[in-house]
């Protein structure tokens, strides 16, 4: 683009103008005047418009065939600059521009090269996206066996995703048979370690709204010490509250009841609604009200939320006594009988200066009379660097073997 004539040097110029007229008064001068002045303006107008042109990097793929390494020179070359967008926008042109076959082809040409192994890797992982995103079904039939191969795991994982959205009862089934006859046979020990649980993680939570049955017979199609690890990456995930009912679902008719109490509980911790925390009491309850918990659902979730000061905590930075009394208000609405054992929950990682924490707890026990408040004091990380405090806390316990115990371990 053409840049603008500094203002001040078109003033200046015009001042030395006029000031030349009034002195003068002579009109050839100033036709003269006039005519250097264009050669001026014109002489800038062209400097700055050859500075302002960008070069043209010509890349080798303006060559056809296409010389892999000297598009990865050019890669290399321009790392962080212009011409690397330049030449990574073009080999992406020429990816969408070519077939399935083409796409093979070329494919098979880089393997070819004498390039190193991190430059092969670069022109596969932008090939890869190509590939799946345009030829799911094609690519995830001959390539699937590519899947534990970090540079194809992610585009492969992302095609079945599109695939199991567009075609749940096609694409569930094919992953049922790779399981049983193919790549991840998981009658072999050694595969069963390596059970594809990025696939499955993808798959499940791209059609858990939209195919609920589908995503409950993938999740039941791997065997069940893999099923929790597979679900794992929920902390990371956008679940809605639309979806709590179909994630407790997928829950509860797939997983052991071990892991059930486990999972459950992970929607209260997910990070996923845009607040950069888990959820705060209030949306808790939200969740219980969606899944309708039994007793043991709920234990565990009360439990979970105890352990996690963000979720009842007023001011982020610090933990005060009206947080641990909310707690207990909220515990004290769900389970009373877990008052106390939530409340030690929280005070064993509660992020309080001790001798408050002390105080805190000793009003809770004055009334409740449970050891295993005093316990949970004993129990938290401070207690060791107060060991005169933690021996009068311990003497207060009614049990005579705790007592002794601890009364030992803060000598």
């Amino acid at each position: 683009m053409m840049q603008t004539i500094p203002i001040v040097i078109i003033a200046t110029l015009v001042a030395m103008l006029v000031w030349t007229v009034h002195q003068r008064g002579d009109i050839t001068t100033l036709t003269r005047q006039n005519q250097e002045l264009e050669q001026i303006i014109h002489t800038h107008q062209r400097a700055d418009s050859k500075q302002a042109k960008h070069t043209e990097i010509r890349t080798s793929l303006d060559d056809t065939p296409i010389n892999w390494t000297k598009v990865v020179k050019d890669l290399r070359s321009n790392l962080g600059g212009y011409g690397y967008l330049k030449t990574t926008r073009r080999l992406d042109e020429a990816f969408e521009s070519m077939s399935y076959d083409g796409l093979i082809t070329a494919l098979d040409e880089i393997h070819a090269t004498d390039l190193s192994k991190g430059d092969r890797q670069m022109l596969i992982r932008i090939m890869c996206s190509q590939l799946f995103s345009r030829f799911t079904e094609q690519s995830l039939a001959r390539f699937i066996d590519r899947y534990r191969e970090p540079i194809w795991q992610h585009s492969i994982a992302q095609g079945f995703a599109k695939w199991i959205r567009q075609h749940p009862e096609k694409a569930t089934t094919w992953y049922e048979s790779e399981l049983l006859t193919g790549t991840f046979n998981t009658d072999s020990p050694e595969n069963q370690l390596n059970t594809p649980e990025t696939l499955l993680e993808y798959g499940i939570y791209s059609i858990l709204s939209s195919s609920p049955d589908h995503a409950q017979r993938l999740l039941a199609s791997v065997p069940q010490s893999s099923q929790l690890r597979a679900l794992s990456s929920i902390r990371l995930t956008n679940l809605t509250p639309e979806d709590h009912i179909n994630w407790a679902t997928l829950v509860r008719n797939t997983l052991c009841q071990k892991d059930q109490l486990k999972a459950i509980t992970w929607p209260t911790q997910n990070w996923s609604d845009g607040d950069g925390a888990p959820m705060h009491i209030s949306e808790v309850d939200a969740y219980l009200r969606r899944i309708q918990p039994n007793n043991d659902e709920l234990e565990a979730c009360i439990m979970t939320v105890a352990a996690q000061p963000t979720s009842w905590q007023q001011d982020r930075r610090k933990i005060k006594t009206d947080d641990i009394d909310r707690l207990r208000q909220w515990v004290n609405t769900h389970q009373p009988e877990l008052l106390d054992t939530a409340t030690a929950k929280a005070v064993r990682s509660a992020h309080i200066p001790y001798q408050e924490l002390e105080r805190i707890i000793s009003r809770y026990h004055a009334t409740s009379h449970n050891d295993e408040l005093l316990i949970a004091l004993l129990k938290n990380r401070q207690a060791s660097h107060h060991r005169e405090l933690s021996r009068d806390i311990a003497s207060r316990l009614t049990d005579e073997a705790q007592r002794n115990h601890y009364l030992d371990e803060f000598e």
